[in-house]
C-alpha cells in the first residue's frame, strides 16, 4: 500500500481531489517515476512545480500552462521537445529549468513571450538548431541563461551572434555557454553585458579569435570583475555537486 502511494499516479490523484488551493507543490530528490498527469495542469492555485531529481519521463504535458511562477524538471528522464507555444502558455513563468533530460529540438520562439522570465536553464539536453537573435533580447528580467552541453552550436562563424542580443537584458548576472559547440569568434558586443554580470562561461568550445577589448572592470564599479577562470570553477564545483546527488 505505502509503495502504491509513492508512484505518481496515486499521489497525483490525490492532489487532484484534494489539494485545490495549493500554491507550491515540491517533491524534488524522491525516487519517483512514470509520467506527469495532465489534470495537474487543473489545479489553477498552482504557482510553482518542483519535480527535479526524480526518474519521471515522457512529455511535459501543455496543460501545466497555468502555473504562474516557477517550474523545476531537471535530472530526469524527460523526452521529447519543448512545445512551440511554451512562451505563450507560461506568460507569467520566473523560473523554468529542465536541465540533465533528453529533450531535443530547436528552443521555442515563443519564449520571448515570457517577460518575467529571470532563470532559463536547458543545459545537458539535446536542443539543436542555434539560439535566435530575437529570442531573449526582449527578457529584461532574465539574470540566468544555461545552454550547457547542447547541440544548439555549429562551429560556424554566426553561433555567438545571439549574445549582441542579450546586451539588453539589463539583469543579466550569470550565462553559460559551455560545450555546446558554438563556433567563431567572441563578438564585441560580449563587452557591453549587463554590469551585474558575475559569471561568464564558454569553456570547450570551438571560439576562435582574440578576447574583445570590453571585457573589463567597469570604471562605476571596479569590485565587478569579470573573470572568466573563476566563472569555470565555480561552474565545475556546481556540475559536480548536481551529478553527485
Amino acid at each position: 500500500m505505502h509503495d502504491d502511494l509513492t508512484r505518481p499516479p496515486a499521489i497525483m490523484r490525490a492532489i487532484r481531489f484534494r489539494c485545490w488551493n495549493l500554491v507550491t507543490l515540491d517533491l524534488t530528490k524522491n525516487n519517483l517515476e512514470g509520467s506527469i498527469p495532465p489534470h495537474l495542469g487543473n489545479l489553477s492555485s498552482l504557482q510553482a512545480l518542483y519535480l527535479s531529481t526524480n526518474r519521471f519521463k515522457g512529455d511535459v504535458p501543455a496543460l501545466l500552462g497555468q502555473l504562474k511562477r516557477t517550474l523545476y524538471l531537471s535530472s530526469n528522464q524527460f523526452q521529447g521537445t519543448l512545445p512551440r507555444n511554451l512562451g505563450l502558455a507560461l506568460p507569467n513563468i520566473e523560473k523554468f529549468s529542465v536541465w540533465g533530460n533528453q529533450f531535443g529540438g530547436r528552443i521555442p520562439l515563443s519564449i520571448s513571450n515570457a517577460s518575467k522570465l529571470s532563470l532559463f536553464d536547458i543545459s545537458i539536453n539535446n536542443f539543436f538548431g542555434g539560439v535566435s537573435v530575437t529570442i531573449f533580447g526582449n527578457l529584461k528580467k532574465l539574470a540566468w541563461l544555461g545552454l550547457i552541453e547542447t547541440d544548439l552550436g555549429s562551429a560556424k562563424a554566426d553561433d555567438l551572434k545571439f549574445i549582441t542580443s542579450l546586451t539588453n537584458c539589463s539583469s543579466l548576472r550569470r550565462l553559460y555557454l559551455d560545450n555546446s559547440n558554438f563556433g567563431g569568434e567572441l563578438p564585441d558586443s560580449v563587452g557591453n553585458l549587463s554590469t551585474q554580470i558575475e559569471s561568464l562561461s564558454m569553456a570547450f568550445n570551438p571560439i576562435s579569435g582574440n578576447i574583445p577589448p570590453g571585457i573589463k572592470c567597469s570604471e562605476e564599479s571596479p569590485k565587478d570583475r569579470m573573470n572568466i577562470n573563476d566563472a569555470l570553477r565555480e561552474l565545475l564545483a556546481v556540475k559536480n555537486m548536481q551529478l553527485q546527488e
